[in-house]
């Protein structure tokens, strides 16, 4: 047998898989980026959990699939809808949920004050309300995938949070189209 290229370096799959519980996590703004679309524009979190037994999750589970794939994702996002500033009751909808966002940011980083600065989330504690939902696979078969379905302060998470739902597939629902990639706005 030939020996395949990177075998000292690779990271052995021994089929153990850390698995993060659902439901409410204290979490860490690793970065944030602007996305736009022709419809909008999404202010995207990148979280990690900050605290107890799963702190650094995100970042094990990003080192793993990086050894595998060097244009690996960030496995945990956050996206929030940017208002249009339309006036439209859609966008007045968007900014109710915009500014409570900025609220459990503001709420969990004491003295930190929101300045129009998206950077400025960087490093920003925030909870992180984790659920389930369902993808259809590229084989086509449907799968679930733990995901940030909501965010809230950290006094909210220390007094508990219900664990969601399992979003599911609308009836007769296409797969979904391939996300943009989540590259990292900051280094680990």
């Amino acid at each position: 047998m030939k020996k395949f290229g990177g075998y000292e370096t690779t990271q052995a799959y021994d089929g153990d898989f850390e698995v993060l519980p659902l439901g409410g996590h204290y979490c860490e703004i690793k970065g944030v980026k602007m996305e736009t679309y022709d419809w909008g524009e999404m202010l995207v979190l990148f979280l990690d959990i900050a605290d107890g037994d799963n702190k650094g999750f995100f970042t094990r589970q990003y080192n793993r699939k990086k050894q595998q794939n060097p244009d690996a994702k960030w496995p945990c996002t956050y996206r929030q809808g940017v208002p249009k500033d339309d006036g439209s009751d859609k966008d007045n909808k968007t900014k109710g949920f915009f500014k409570g966002m900025i609220s459990c940011v503001e709420k969990s980083n004491p003295g930190y004050i929101w300045n129009w600065e998206e950077k400025t989330l960087t490093g920003k504690k925030i909870g992180g309300v984790f659920g389930q939902e369902e993808f259809v696979a590229s084989d086509g078969t449907v799968k679930l995938a733990t995901k940030c379905v909501f965010v809230r302060s950290y006094e909210a998470i220390k007094n508990g949070v219900d664990i969601p739902a399992i979003k599911k597939l609308k009836e007769g629902m296409a797969p979904p189209l391939p996300e943009e990639p989540n590259t990292l706005p900051f280094d680990i």
